[in-house]
């Protein structure tokens, strides 16, 4: 019996340092799993408030007439395929900073776009073609973290005017 019990010396010892280290790496991976959820979360809610204030952004263009969304170009003067106004900075409700930007484009559902500035965008059917449709007005809103190099892209809608929606 004394032969056994001399033979298993230090064994308990060897046992407790597998435990700890299985025991360790258990807790690194708890740690981890914390760790990825919450920059998960900072990011749904980062994406969240950008699509917030994009919504907001789009629904001021709502109440617009169709005449009326006709904004001045950063340039200074309008354009009639694109317009790009200054990037408006926004502290969201969650105390970040966002950047805004809007592009105001004329389109042609069918046909081709003329006119020399926007009140006298007109389409122009394509040969065979007879017909033609009204200018539309393709507002995009895009919201974008500048805290990021380049801006990271947030959130991005688009909607459509169209001359008989006011």
């Amino acid at each position: 019996m004394r032969r056994l019990a001399e033979g298993e010396e230090g064994f308990g010892l060897i046992e407790l340092l597998i435990a700890m280290s299985v025991m360790a790496i258990g807790i690194v991976a708890i740690v981890t799993a914390f760790t990825s959820g919450t920059v998960a979360l900072n990011r749904a809610s980062q994406a969240s408030t950008a699509a917030t204030l994009a919504d907001i952004q789009m629904e001021g263009f709502r109440k617009m007439t169709y005449a009326s969304i006709t904004p001045t170009c950063a340039a200074g003067a309008p354009a009639v395929n694109v317009c790009y106004p200054a990037p408006v900075p926004k502290t969201g409700p969650d105390g970040r900073t966002y950047q805004i930007k809007t592009a105001i484009r004329f389109d042609c559902g069918l046909g081709t776009l003329g006119g020399t500035v926007p009140s006298s965008a007109t389409c122009t059917p394509i040969a065979p073609a007879t017909l033609a449709s009204r200018p539309a007005k393709l507002v995009t809103v895009v919201v974008e973290d500048p805290a990021t190099t380049p801006a990271k892209e947030l959130f991005r809608e688009t909607s459509t005017f169209d001359q008989a929606t006011g």
